[in-house]
């Protein structure tokens, strides 16, 4: 725990304004966490919690309820991917906030969430949609009901995040921005692309080169394994 509480001040010390924690294995440490979180660092740091699909209706009814004092931003996929219903009740109990993240890969769960009221934003990643294309036709069907939008990521270098954030500059519905990838990766392999600037609260700095203003180093791919198929 005390490994995790230093980690977010590393990251307040960036200068980013906002966290977002993986929870989900064990409520009582998670609470704990969230707890000491909280103690930590300021009221105007916004803190966020991704389940992963971790919690029952029951667990996540529990947890949420305790986590309340400490003004989560929201909760992300705290339920199963399929588990629709239970997501609507939940987010009826207006404990938290929910986000889904594994519930919507495409237009078409878009659609149902939104229709059913089973979460108050939806997160978008390019690697999970399959592209802009679709990621646009989700933001669309949430901005038409009035849910605001999260770009999230994988584990996608600069080159993939310079691609979502210029998708985030385009769609003012996406307000939560999750972009962080590249920060833990040991070896940056991108020319040009989105820069992290950690005097201005860790704000996303896109390039303005043409196209999407990324490319990979020809050294790096000359050195990656090849396989022929």
């Amino acid at each position: 725990m005390e490994t995790a509480i230093n980690k977010v001040k590393n990251i307040i010390d960036m200068g980013f304004s906002a966290i977002k924690l993986k929870v989900g294995l064990n409520k009582r440490m998670d609470i704990e966490l969230i707890k000491k979180i909280r103690e930590e660092v300021s009221k105007d740091i916004s803190i966020r919690i991704d389940t992963n699909q971790g919690w029952d209706l029951t667990t996540a009814i529990e947890v949420l309820k305790a986590m309340k004092p400490y003004n989560l931003e929201y909760a992300e996929q705290p339920l199963a991917y399929w588990d629709y219903e239970n997501m609507r009740r939940l987010r009826e109990m207006e404990i938290a906030p929910i986000c889904a993240d594994e519930s919507v890969f495409d237009h078409h769960d878009a659609f149902k969430l939104a229709s059913m009221g089973a979460c108050d934003y939806l997160n978008i990643k390019l690697g999970k949609s399959g592209g802009i294309h679709t990621a646009l036709k989700i933001n669309t069907i949430a901005e038409s009901c009035g849910m605001k939008c999260m770009i999230g990521c994988f584990g996608e270098s600069r080159l993939g995040l310079t691609a979502a954030a210029h998708f985030v500059s385009a769609n003012p519905n996406v307000i939560f921005v999750d972009l962080d990838s590249a920060l833990m990766h040991k070896e940056d392999p991108v020319i040009g692309g989105i820069e992290y600037n950690e005097k201005d609260n860790g704000r996303i700095i896109i390039p303005d080169s043409p196209g999407h203003g990324a490319d990979i180093k020809e050294e790096f791919l000359k050195n990656l394994e090849k396989t022929t198929i």
